[in-house]
């Protein structure tokens, strides 16, 4: 499995859709569900509105509770205009 986290749900849906075009199964989840069959997981963390701190928790906790699903990458989709506290995600 590919994760990618990103911080809303058009983002999610773009990176999925990315995947479909590419011949790999995608999905998209609002909610941490490890036990997916899907090549590329796209998690919207929802967190673009969020103060920094509470980003960085978000993204930690929610990419954190896919590891029982053993993504062999992960990845963070940044907003393509830098919205929303990007350096306290990636960090």
């Amino acid at each position: 499995m590919i994760l990618v986290a990103a911080d809303d749900l058009s983002g999610a849906a773009e990176c999925a859709a990315v995947a479909r075009r590419h011949g790999l199964t995608a999905e998209v989840q609002t909610e941490p569900h490890p036990d997916t069959p899907a090549d590329v997981v796209c998690l919207d963390t929802d967190t673009r509105s969020l103060p920094p701190e509470a980003a960085a928790a978000r993204v930690f906790a929610a990419t954190r509770s896919m590891l029982p699903g053993r993504p062999a990458w992960a990845c963070k989709k940044v907003d393509s205009v830098l919205r929303g506290p990007v350096l306290a995600e990636l960090a």
